[in-house]
């Protein structure tokens, strides 16, 4: 099993960016792995990341989450959300439909 997760992001139009993490949930500075949570503002997302967070948590000890959402469902999220999250967080998740 690699020690690496692949993550690709695709945003709008532009091409998908891949970046790679560590695996463990300890970082090389033992800094807690910062999930971030974002809302886009559809029917019953809050109930799927909450339970999204929980069965993280069970799974993964030091886990840390940062919780966000959009203004409104129909248009991506404001930059600054944006950068706030990826200043903040090691991954992002995001796209949970109705």
């Amino acid at each position: 099993m690699s020690d690496t997760i692949r993550v690709f992001v695709p945003v709008a139009k532009e091409p998908a960016f891949e970046k790679e993490i560590q695996a463990s949930t300890q970082r090389a500075n033992q800094s807690a792995l910062v999930i971030g949570l974002l809302d886009n503002h559809k029917h019953n997302t809050d109930k799927i990341l909450d339970r999204l967070q929980e069965r993280l948590s069970q799974a993964f000890d030091g886990l840390r989450f940062v919780r966000a959402k959009k203004p409104e469902a129909g248009r991506r999220a404001p930059e600054t959300l944006i950068a706030d999250l990826a200043a903040r967080c090691q991954a992002v998740v995001n796209g949970i439909g109705d």
